[in-house]
């Protein structure tokens, strides 16, 4: 009996390392995970920021300074890189885009926090995968595969780990979880649009031109709800004009180039199953600040980076040459 419980260790033992053997990663785009997870953290740098400046500035107009300082400043490096203004086309095509899309995809974002339970609404912000994945089978008649279905549920329950506080939890959905999930319907919208439809032009331009394009509107909209009574607040001393430009330019700028470095060599389904390492990367960054380790946190990021990895192996066929 001995000799036959070993038997069968061994067989399970070299099956598994087989299959180890059998798998190759597609490591181009294991790079373009890489770079996508950069810019998550360099996003997730700037909400210890947030939380500082909310003690001087009112949401709306945080948000909104934020999407400007981020596209005046994709701008000018677009302008330096290369060395002229963009046209005509790029400016319409790409402005109408950041403003139907981004623009009103933060300003849901606005308004479903304002309303929602945070728990709930970090909860829903993890079915963003889901959201780009629906948007492709209806849209593009694409077959999901069931590794990406398992990557998927991967990723938010690993989002959901690393966001979850079970001494705060409750279910609810009312008008502040509708508009948080319209937000990640539009975000998605958005990170397909910029994809598809604007392939003719510089990554940065384009970019610079619908972010600013969604700052202006939101704006806008800030200005407006000023006149309906909404008392707006802000401060430009230096304890607090410091940490506003690192947020647009720095957690703003650079993470969106980033994150669509990846959606071009992704596609947003896959790129966005690292967004759910946000909630990790905030602890990590309080930790070094002195905050409490969290271990479901690490559990979380964890379920979210086997979700990538789960995506990119494929078993190698002898007969095959390419991924």
């Amino acid at each position: 009996k001995h000799c036959e419980y070993d038997r069968k260790i061994l067989s399970c033992t070299i099956s598994l390392l087989k299959n180890i053997f059998l798998t190759k990663m597609n490591w181009l785009k294991i790079k373009a995970y890489f770079i996508v997870a950069l810019g998550v953290f360099i996003w997730s740098s700037g909400l210890p920021i947030i939380d500082h400046l909310l003690h001087k500035w009112d949401f709306l107009s945080l948000a909104t300074a934020r999407s400007i300082i981020g596209g005046i400043f994709l701008i000018i490096i677009s302008i330096i890189i290369s060395r002229k203004i963009p046209k005509k086309k790029i400016l319409k095509d790409a402005g109408y885009i950041g403003l139907t899309t981004y623009g009103f995809s933060s300003i849901c974002t606005i308004i479903g926090i304002s309303y929602s339970d945070p728990i709930t609404a970090s909860i829903l912000v993890t079915l963003i995968p889901v959201v780009s994945a629906v948007i492709d089978i209806f849209i593009s008649k694409w077959m999901i595969s069931w590794k990406l279905i398992l990557a998927i549920l991967f990723s938010i329950s690993g989002g959901i780990l690393a966001s979850l506080d079970l001494n705060q939890l409750k279910f609810v959905f009312g008008l502040g979880e509708l508009f948080v999930l319209t937000s990640a319907f539009l975000f998605v919208l958005y990170s397909r649009s910029i994809a598809r439809y604007l392939t003719y032009a510089s990554q940065i331009s384009v970019l610079s031109i619908s972010t600013l394009s969604g700052g202006i509107g939101m704006l806008m909209v800030t200005i407006f709800t000023r006149f309906l009574g909404n008392e707006l607040s802000y401060s430009f001393e230096p304890e607090y004009l410091i940490p506003l430009l690192f947020l647009g330019i720095i957690s703003m700028g650079f993470s969106v180039q980033f994150w669509f470095y990846g959606v071009k060599r992704l596609g947003v389904t896959q790129a966005s199953l690292l967004q759910n390492l946000a909630p990790v990367f905030v602890m990590l960054i309080m930790l070094v600040l002195g905050k409490s380790f969290e271990v479901m946190k690490v559990i979380g990021g964890a379920l979210v980076i086997l979700a990538a990895v789960i995506t990119q192996i494929e078993k190698k066929t002898k007969n095959s040459s390419k991924i």
